[in-house]
């Protein structure tokens, strides 16, 4: 058996794997096979940003399966009323966006929109030069340039190619905000006759355009059946 769910002792109600084998079934990999798909289900099923492990320091054999599936040892503390390892299991880098790449006609005027998004996003200006300009947040970073190399004098977003990007959001009340904003940094709203709910009854959502007809939209992470909370598996 193999379980996440909120941990009764870290605080934030962090995700904290469990698991159990009977002692018949040891050696075989069965108890490293399950506590694998646990993890790989947290952070990459449901985008958690970290899966916790407490494993009483005696247990030898499970400390030697949280190895081998990958969490790092952070330390031992007292929890359930003995002392734990604290092991944390990290997403891993392979497979996510390493940049993205937006040419525009204008440069100055499509880092004024996105420049001030990015930035109220939690991006950072990470790399400049004539032509170009890029933020980046974590190991991703997003590229805004004025390419010579550009056929054509217009984004359009309907044509076959980028339609839009998609950004999280931590709450339905910042998302409001950030609509509020937008006007003054070179954005319009888009669908506002069905905002919030463009997208669907259960997705909370705002559409933005900019200038340059580069789309993006920015989604509530609050609302109930936006993943801000995860299930219970076992």
């Amino acid at each position: 058996m193999a379980h996440l769910r909120p941990s009764w002792e870290l605080p934030g109600e962090v995700a904290e794997i469990g698991y159990s084998l009977d002692s018949s079934y040891g050696g075989r990999g069965f108890g490293t096979e399950a506590a694998a798909a646990v993890v790989d289900y947290g952070l990459n099923g449901l985008g958690l940003p970290a899966v916790w492990a407490l494993v009483h320091e005696s247990n030898v054999a499970s400390l030697n399966l949280a190895e081998r599936v990958g969490f790092l040892n952070v330390g031992v503390d007292e929890y359930y009323g003995a002392p734990h390892r604290v092991l944390v299991a990290l997403p891993s880098k392979h497979g996510r966006a390493h940049h993205i790449e937006l040419w525009t006609a204008d440069l100055a005027r499509a880092e004024v929109s996105f420049g001030w998004l990015l930035g109220e996003l939690g991006w950072r200006e990470f790399q400049r030069w004539p032509a170009g300009v890029s933020w980046k947040l974590g190991h991703t970073y997003l590229v805004v340039e004025q390419s010579p190399a550009l056929s054509a004098g217009e984004h359009e977003r309907t044509r076959p190619g980028l339609n839009h990007l998609a950004f999280h959001v931590d709450t339905r009340e910042r998302v409001g905000e950030l609509v509020a904003e937008a006007g003054r940094h070179g954005w319009r709203t888009l669908f506002t006759e069905r905002y919030p709910h463009a997208g669907g009854r259960d997705h909370f959502a705002a559409y933005l355009e900019n200038e340059d007809s580069f789309e993006v939209e920015l989604v509530a992470n609050d609302h109930p059946k936006a993943g801000g909370t995860f299930p219970q598996v076992g």
